[in-house]
């Protein structure tokens, strides 16, 4: 298999084999590879925990377990409180970690 690749990539990849993090120019290709699928693994996980969320969301709609939000003021409030929510556990989350 033969890949072109643009210059300032030719000259990333020399770089990389020329500061002895790889020894040849296949490994640097490698290791490029295996990040992108690392990376399309977390964005299907991602996805998945998403695609979840939102049938739980669905799901309580249709139980009649939904807010009604009838004028902006309403819908602002309620965007705040659930942002103030979300930043909170993720506080909590990076103390935890």
């Amino acid at each position: 298999m033969n890949v072109s690749l643009t210059p300032q990539l030719e000259e990333l990849v020399r770089r990389k084999v020329e500061s002895g993090q790889y020894n040849s120019a296949s490994e640097v290709v490698r290791e490029g590879l295996r990040l992108i699928e690392e990376r399309d693994r977390v964005l299907t996980a991602k996805l998945d925990a998403l695609r979840s969320d939102i049938q739980v969301a669905v799901d309580q709609v249709k139980r009649g377990e939904g807010y009604r939000l009838n004028t902006d003021d309403e819908l602002d409030a309620f965007s705040e409180q659930t942002w103030n929510e979300f930043l909170s556990q993720r506080k909590a989350q990076k103390k935890a970690s």
